[in-house]
């Protein structure tokens, strides 16, 4: 009872009270517009007396002077200047930043009176200051080239850009009427004029009005109009008026479930509101019928001008930045309260930049639901309104808060910092949906008193709510070092350092809110926020550079001089190698000089000299150049240090309860690696050789762990064993590393990458936790080199690489070991390359383990690969025999060929046996190596044809694959998978695919390999595919062994403003019964749609979902 008397009562004084105040804002916004109107007819009467006028005459075949006499009463000598033009007229005018051409067989210009009369295939371009393009087809044309005013007989404009509608991608707006006008305010109005995207003579769609209107700042009005698809009446509105201009305050209204009704305001002091979005990409409802009418909304930003509270917009496009901006958030609900707030944004600044800060306080109450889903009450079921509280910093306070602030710096050095702030985890569920641009036709076309939102209280909820949230400063540093530091310092820097402070949410306990009406439930309150961890300080610094540096060319490289003609050597600057090469080239070019008709008598063949490649050897020169020897000497030394203080939620049962001295646990880690390495090349990496030491001594610590199990202290096992994996974490390491490579071969082409190299990791010293919590004892262990925790890498390879004509022809055998301490592994592995054949061999043995030393022999691989035609054609082979066991473990052959692949494979594997009434039994005693399956598959993709000029094409596809299974050929199947797609110019699009398969290939064969009636049912394999056609035959069909996974068809059409799209679909379900029963459906899914491209979410849709035919 008392909630039918709330609905009743409250609910309808709170409408009146919602809509006295939108009456209210109603006669302000008009009382501004009416104001806004005549102060901007008076500013474009004063400006258009001052402009001037620029008319410049294009073309003309034919000009006459005429004088008219003005009217009785005057003087007879003051006539009229008229000119009149006559065969292909062109004129343009310019004027305040536009500029109108005019295009006609026949134009007379008054100039004394400044109007201008054009018939005859009239034609007129005008581009706006927002270089917006309109063209206007008449039969005649009255223009006024002062005011740029007109009248048109017959016209149409045809817009491909407009500022007042959004057109969709690739249409024109086309406004037709048998007399339209504009005057010199910029308003353009129609007489029984139709409006459409469609620029045909028959347009597929329109909107036919007594009168529209396209008004100055994009605004966009039509009266007594009617929508028509085709020339069938959709939708009348008696009237329609979208202002473009706004409330300096910007005003929206809109209703939730929770919130109730709600008027949200924007004022922006400084900047101004961006470009909203369209609702055919924010929208969540299907029903949301705003979305039929964003072609209305503007598509770019306008400037704007300050006409009491009106914001009204100009002619020319907004070409500042909307991310500055400082502005003023004051918001109503009727169940929730009151919520204001203040937000500003900067990020211009070249130091500081990304500056956002804003704060919103919520003063409200607690809000209750009831019985029904969608009404929420401010007060609960006894009557009694909860005003809501949070708590700030240990302090209890009247309103709820969420506040944010962040910044960037990047010079001197990078900083960032991030700080937001909040009451408790449901202030964005209450407070942070909000809006700036009032959408009126959403408002008035959906029902003010239904939330539009098809997403459930829970589920907003649950995307809305905060669970941990950090404040953080970090940045690095790099010191701008002087060139007489350098090479000793290369670099000194902060990489990073850090401070952050983490929160998470937590449930208060119900006794610490009150239990009446279930107030512990709905209250703000029932979470709550505390610190969950401090990070004081984590920083990273390094200081780096070279000690010792030789070989390294400190000369500066000037840059060479081109002349415009190439300089000539004199001969006493020509060194006796250059001589030589020339001497050289003319005796090689003197030697080509063979007379034609000598005989060539051949040589014998001398394998000795001529079978054998040859081996070219480059002496290197013996000489002091700095690249024969290089060597440098580099140290590093960097810090890593971090700091952490954890609270515990433990004991805390609302916000106020934290305390900042009720520490769980404060934790310090530090390491400090120092390492010093060196590099070594000889003779242009000859031999090279690296090594380093890296001192690590690392310290970690938890200087403070509570024992107060109260508030989530430790027991005493639990501090033990925190203490001693601190203890075990504290060490100290002394570790080498060491890369030695030897290119023995480096001068020879044919054998330049061959090479030899050796690496060990090394731990000389270390130390080792070995005591306890109450015994602190470490042991210092140095290299010992039967541990592989001390000698962590040790491995040689050697490497022999001959190539020979650019790589086409090579041969490589390499052999790597991993030495002891390590499992001692050795592998050799030869690769031959040739053209179009490549071959690979490896064999290795290994030791089974450190402890047993029983050698186990690796398993040898060998694989082979073919290519053909540009790798068209391509074999490949693989086998692996197992050495070890003796006996081969697997094969792999595969051939392939435009899409086309045969495969066939063997391995070691167990047999099996076929039981009647069991299946395939496996012989776990028995193990062969037995052929395995065999598959044949093709694929064509990527292939069209085209007919009629290009204009239609036909892409067939087709996948297909056979399977043979050896082991079990039951197992054995068949895949068949057809496709086409068929496609006229950009009209019609037709696709078709499916999918068959067939798993009793078996059942074909059996007999003939004699074991009959494995698989019971037809054994002739086209009896049984025509069997899966006969449709009069159900048991046949059922029977067939040729199974349709699935069957799909699509279409599409395009009807210019319209598509209609179809897909019929048909595969089995596997649907799970309400008795548990678990069975296959053959419905099919089945829809049609036809949507209209102006309007996307003006659509028809019929749906066959399997069975159940839909209509949306």
């Amino acid at each position: 009872m008392l909630i039918k008397r709330i609905n009743s009562k409250k609910i309808f004084s709170l409408c009146n009270a919602v809509k006295k105040i939108f009456i209210l804002l109603l006669i302000i916004f008009s009382a501004n517009l009416i104001f806004a109107k005549e102060k901007k007819q008076d500013v474009k009467s004063q400006s258009s007396s001052e402009s001037q006028t620029k008319i410049i005459i294009e073309n003309a075949l034919r000009s006459t002077n005429m004088k008219d006499a003005k009217k009785e009463g005057k003087d007879k000598e003051e006539f009229d200047d008229i000119i009149l033009f006559e065969g292909d007229v062109k004129i343009s005018v310019e004027k305040d930043g536009s500029k109108t051409v005019i295009s006609s067989d026949k134009i007379i210009y008054n100039r004394t009176r400044e109007m201008l009369y054009a018939e005859g295939k009239v034609l007129l371009e005008q581009t706006d200051k927002a270089g917006a393009i309109s063209t206007i087809n008449a039969t005649s044309v009255l223009f006024n080239t002062s005011t740029l005013e007109g009248i048109f007989d017959e016209g149409r404009i045809i817009q491909t850009e407009t500022n007042s509608l959004n057109l969709p991608s690739g249409s024109t707006l086309v406004v037709a009427s048998d007399t339209f006008a504009r005057n010199n305010s910029g308003t353009i109005a129609f007489k029984k004029g139709e409006l459409t995207f469609c620029n045909n003579e028959n347009p597929h769609w329109k909107i036919k009005a007594t009168r529209i209107w396209l008004l100055p700042g994009n605004e966009f009005a039509f009266f007594n109009a009617v929508l028509f698809v085709g020339n069938i009446p959709l939708l009348y509105l008696p009237a329609f008026y979208y202002p473009k201009d706004e409330l300096v305050f910007n005003p929206v209204f809109s209703y939730k479930n929770r919130q109730g009704f709600s008027i949200q305001t924007t004022t922006y002091l400084m900047g101004r509101k961006p470009l909203e979005q369209n609702n055919s990409t924010n929208s969540s409802s299907e029903d949301d019928m705003s979305k039929y009418f964003n072609f209305i909304k503007p598509s770019k930003l306008m400037d704007q001008e300050l006409q009491g509270l009106i914001l009204h917009n100009l002619d020319t496009p907004y070409k500042g930045d909307t991310s500055n901006y400082l502005k003023l958030i004051a918001d109503w609900y009727s169940n929730l309260g009151v919520g204001i707030g203040v937000s500003a944004a900067y990020n211009s600044g070249k130091v500081l930049k990304n500056v956002k800060a804003d704060l919103l306080l919520g003063f409200g109450n607690t809000v209750f639901p009831t019985n029904s889903p969608y009404v929420y009450l401010p007060f609960g079921p006894s009557g009694k309104k909860y005003y809501e509280k949070s708590n700030f910093i240990g302090m209890e306070i009247p309103f709820r808060y969420k506040a944010g602030f962040q910044f960037e710096i990047n010079k001197p050095f990078n900083l960032s910092f991030k700080m937001p702030i909040y009451s408790d985890p449901f202030i964005n569920y209450d407070y942070g949906d909000r809006n700036e641009s009032m959408d009126w036709l959403s408002y008035l076309l959906n029902n003010p008193l239904v939330d539009p939102s098809d997403l459930t209280e829970d589920e907003k909820l649950n995307n809305s709510e905060i669970d941990d949230f950090s404040w953080d400063i970090s940045g690095n540093y790099n010191f701008n070092l002087p060139s007489s530091v350098k090479p000793f310092i290369n670099n000194l820097a902060i990489s990073s350092f850090s401070s952050s402070l983490n929160f998470k949410s937590k449930v208060s306990e119900s006794n610490s809110l009150s239990m009446e009406d279930d107030f512990y439930l709905y209250s703000s309150q029932r979470k709550f926020f505390y610190p969950s961890q401090v990070s004081p300080l984590k920083f990273n610094a390094k200081i780096s550079g070279t000690i010792l540096s030789i070989g390294e060319n400190s000369k500066s490289n000037l840059s060479k001089i081109n002349y415009p003609v190439d300089l000539i050597v004199p001969s006493e600057f020509v060194n006796d190698t250059e001589e030589n090469n020339s001497e050289n080239l003319n005796e090689a070019l003197e030697s080509e000089q063979i007379d034609s008709s000598q005989s060539l008598v051949p040589e014998k063949y001398d394998f000795e000299t001529k079978g054998l490649p040859e081996l070219f050897f480059n002496c290197p020169k013996v000489s002091s150049d700095e690249n024969d020897l290089k060597f440098k000497l580099n140290y590093s030394l960097s810090t890593d240090f971090l700091s952490q203080l954890n609270y515990s939620s433990e004991g805390i049962n609302i916000g106020s309860d934290f305390k900042w001295n009720r520490l769980q646990s404060s934790f310090v880690q530090v390491k400090i690696p120092i390492t010093i390495d060196d590099n070594l090349s000889i003779k242009n990496s000859f031999l090279n050789m690296k090594n380093s030491f890296s001192f690590i001594p690392q310290y970690q610590v938890h200087p403070f762990l509570s024992k107060n199990l109260s508030f989530g202290g430790y027991t005493e096992d639990e501090i033990d064993s925190i203490l001693k994996s601190d203890y075990s974490a504290t060490s100290l390491e002394l570790v080498n590393t060491n890369n030695l490579s030897f290119k023995p071969l480096i001068y020879i082409p044919m054998l330049k990458d061959s090479s030899i190299a050796y690496n060990t990791s090394l731990k000389l010293m270390r130390t080792k936790f070995i005591g306890d919590a109450d015994n602190l004892e470490w042991d210092v262990l140095t290299l010992d080199p039967d541990d592989t925790n001390s000698i962590t890498t040790h491995t040689l390879s050697v490497n022999l690489d001959a190539k020979q004509h650019g790589g086409d022809f090579s041969q490589t055998l390499i052999y790597t070991s991993t030495l002891p301490p390590q499992n001692i592994k050795h592998y050799l592995t030869l690769k031959l390359v040739f053209p179009y054949i490549s071959l690979t061999n490896e064999i290795g043995i290994r030791q089974n383990n450190n402890i047993d030393k029983e050698w186990v022999n690796e398993p040898y691989r060998q694989s082979f690969t073919l290519s053909l035609f540009e790798n068209k054609l391509k074999f490949t082979e693989s086998f692996n025999y197992d050495v070890e066991k003796n006996n081969p473990d697997s094969l792999k052959l595969s051939l392939s060929y435009s899409g086309l692949q045969l495969a066939y494979t063997m391995k070691y594997s167990n047999t099996y046996d076929f039981d009647s009434d069991s299946g395939w039994i496996r012989n776990d005693d028995e193990q062969k190596f037995i052929p395995n399956n065999a598959s044949l598959a093709y694929s064509l993709s990527n292939v069209k044809f085209y007919a009629w000029k290009n204009r239609i094409s036909i892409a067939p596809s087709l996948s297909t694959s056979l399977v043979v299974d050896f082991i079990r050929p039951t197992n054995s199947y068949f895949i068949f998978t057809p496709g086409i797609k068929f496609k006229i110019n950009d009209a019609l699009d037709f696709t078709f695919s499916a999918t068959s398969r067939n798993d009793v290939l078996y059942r074909y064969v059996q007999s003939s390999l004699g074991y009959p009636g494995r698989i019971p049912g037809e054994e002739n394999i086209f009896v049984d595919l025509i069997n899966s056609f006969r449709f009069d035959d159900i048991n046949l069909r059922k029977g067939s062994g040729f199974k349709l996974k699935s069957l799909n068809f699509t279409f599409s059409h395009d009807l210019h403003d319209w598509d209609l799209k179809s897909e019929f679909k048909l595969e089995p379900r596997l649907v799970n019964s309400s008795d548990g029963r678990k069975y296959y459906d053959f419905n099919p899914y089945f829809t049609l749609s036809v949507v209209w491209r102006p309007m996307e979410s003006m659509k028809t849709e019929i749906k066959d979902d399997y069975g159940t035919w839909k209509i949306k």
